[in-house]
């Protein structure tokens, strides 16, 4: 089964062409990575995903129906979205943060409901940020940022997640952190994940299916230890390197050939 499904899909910003004549579909209820160097079009495949971008041609599919002839407050209810570095507005509580993913299942008769109480709270109980309901957001760290952010995806209760490199500008803890929260909700709610990364090793941990992009194509698509090899890795990122074994979670682990380390003299023994 695919959540989603790109079928001979062209992007483009200003007729400048990004992603042409791509197809690829994404399964339901795994984590996707797409991967690829800075320029390649994962966060332009993804907008394209989330209908924020108008496809110069081709069609997306979302569970068997083509999204744009989906209306707006139905494909909220079905698809959430958290984009690069989002921002809030200067002294927004978590709680009215979180809240506002409930938008698109409310009605002018009917702006706030019992349901919709229970979705911000299971929301927030997902995401371990119960705690911060009333502080205000600008005054969290970035890993707790990136938790309430995505407690505010969560709420809307959509089968399918994207979200586009969640782990940017984040310390190495944050990121484990921001990461191992996916994989726990993947694990907890069976959600289907789509999610841009710079960090192949992070994608090879946590992502059960890779889609490689390289100057607007698919190159790769598949399970980690399926698809990453040396090849892979030169061909995609420029990058030549040794792949060997996570000692922890058993996935590719990508191990860099750099400098090659200096002899040790016989006066530092």
């Amino acid at each position: 089964m695919h959540a989603l499904r790109a079928e001979n899909l062209s992007l483009a910003y200003d007729k400048a062409a990004v992603i042409e004549d791509l197809t690829v579909s994404l399964p339901e209820g795994k984590i996707t990575a797409l991967v690829g160097p800075n320029g390649c079009g994962k966060s332009t495949l993804l907008r394209g995903l989330a209908r924020l971008l108008k496809p110069e041609r081709g069609a997306i599919y979302l569970d068997g129906r083509e999204i744009s002839r989906l209306p707006s407050k139905k494909l909220a209810q079905r698809l959430g979205l958290l984009p690069q570095s989002p921002s809030a507005p200067d002294g927004l509580l978590v709680l009215d943060l979180v809240g506002r993913g409930r938008y698109p299942h409310q009605s002018w008769l009917d702006q706030w409901s019992r349901e919709d109480e229970l979705a911000v709270e299971k929301a927030l109980e997902l995401t371990g940020a119960s705690e911060l309901r009333h502080r205000v957001v600008d005054e969290l760290s970035g890993g707790q940022r990136q938790r309430v952010w995505i407690a505010m995806a969560l709420a809307q209760q959509t089968g399918t997640l994207l979200l586009d490199e969640p782990t940017t500008f984040l310390d190495i803890a944050y990121q484990v952190e921001v990461m191992e929260l996916l994989h726990q909700l993947y694990e907890d709610e069976g959600r289907t994940i789509v999610v841009v990364l710079h960090d192949l090793n992070q994608a090879c941990r946590y992502a059960h299916h890779l889609v490689a992009l390289s100057e607007g194509r698919v190159v790769a698509r598949g399970a980690p230890t399926e698809i990453v090899d040396e090849t892979l890795v030169r061909d995609v990122f420029a990058l030549d390197c040794q792949i060997i074994d996570d000692p922890v979670a058993h996935t590719p682990l990508v191990v860099p050939l750099g400098r090659k380390a200096a002899p040790v003299s016989a006066s530092a023994s």
